[in-house]
């Protein structure tokens, strides 16, 4: 598309436009609390450049295949970066992060992986976990409809524990 540099094709099945991705994409830099779209967000690198985090909603999964990759750009001071998928519609995370553990009372000889569980939908890198390190990455990717697959690394941890949950709202 000419207008916004979206590689996109028209899915004659479905009756809709997909997106392929950005062409040549410039990163987006995230300060704060915000609801995702596939217009401004697939194929992107999502810089997270805030302090004290803020709560990321991704769009409902369909099954488009659209990926939302977020690396951490400035350490987290305080609070945490949320991750929720549309909890109105039911959707879930499936996958997991691993999570280095940097020692403390069991410290493992490297980093530890975290699946999601069947019905989680929210993914907290958390400063009291001390997560959200710089270079932090996770990548979700729209596989189904109400699925979301989920990749990442969260950093360093004093004796990690899970970071999924269910949403509360």
């Amino acid at each position: 598309d000419a207008f916004d540099g979206i590689l996109k094709y028209y899915d004659r099945v479905n009756s809709v436009v997909r997106q392929l991705g950005a062409l040549n994409a410039d990163p987006t830099t995230i300060t704060g609390a915000i609801t995702l779209t596939s217009a401004l967000h697939v194929g992107r690198t999502l810089l997270l450049d805030a302090l004290a985090g803020g709560q990321i909603d991704l769009p409902a999964a369909t099954g488009s295949g659209d990926k939302y990759n977020f690396i951490v750009m400035t350490a987290l001071t305080s609070a945490a970066w949320i991750f929720r998928t549309n909890v109105v519609t039911g959707d879930v995370f499936k996958g997991g992060v691993l999570i280095d553990d940097t020692g403390g009372s069991a410290a493992l000889a490297a980093a530890a992986f975290f699946p999601a569980g069947a019905s989680d939908e929210v993914l907290t890198v958390d400063f009291a976990a001390t997560l959200g390190t710089i270079g932090t990455y996770v990548e979700f990717t729209d596989i189904a409809s109400g699925v979301f697959a989920v990749r990442g690394y969260l950093g360093g941890s004093l004796d990690p524990t899970t970071p999924w949950g269910v949403a509360t709202t």
